[in-house]
């Protein structure tokens, strides 16, 4: 059942075909597929292959430091990367969860296990972050990606995107974000 768009009935179907005569007719075939759920434990099992994926966020406790200079209490945010294969740990501590601490803890994270994955996944992509990856008038008329709403209702968002086509001929070329207008949302 772990092939995609693999059916309990092309299993039987399989089944049948290997055993000729002494195969399970398909109500009995699925009495036992049942049974065999039924003790199994049912946990999601990943494969994760070496250098395939890393995993990323920030934690969500902070940690407490003095700011000499200021002379006050500060919060340190903690960013956390778990290669997927290894479950090898990185983590650093930073002033805050903005972009340019983003991009260091990823700088220093890249530098700490001496390369790049293939992929970066993020555990939790917040709103400010979505806005940073797709920005609205990055490309076409100003409305946002599907899905991406900002905050409005969806009704009025997927009327308003089947109005305006994205691919017309009068869609302006890409033209690059605003990344640190987005970062201060």
């Amino acid at each position: 059942m772990q092939a995609k768009h693999q059916t309990l009935i092309q299993l039987w179907d399989e089944y049948r075909d290997q055993l000729k005569s002494a195969a399970y007719s398909y109500s009995q075939f699925t009495y036992y597929y049942r049974e065999f759920l039924s003790k199994i434990d049912i946990t999601m099992r990943q494969i994760h292959y070496a250098g395939d994926c890393i995993f990323v966020d920030f934690a969500g406790q902070t940690i407490p430091w003095f700011d000499a200079t200021q002379s006050k209490q500060c919060e340190a945010q903690v960013f956390v990367a778990a290669q997927g294969c290894s479950n090898y740990l990185f983590a650093y501590a930073c002033a805050s969860q903005k972009s340019p601490d983003w991009i260091e803890a990823h700088n220093r994270m890249f530098q700490f296990y001496g390369g790049v994955p293939k992929t970066v996944i993020y555990d939790y992509v917040a709103r400010h972050i979505i806005r940073l990856l797709f920005p609205s008038p990055l490309c076409g008329t100003g409305s946002a990606a599907p899905g991406m709403t900002g905050g409005r209702s969806s009704r009025g968002a997927h009327k308003n995107q089947r109005e305006s086509s994205h691919f017309s001929k009068s869609t302006p070329r890409c033209q690059a974000p605003a990344w640190e207008d987005a970062a201060e949302d």
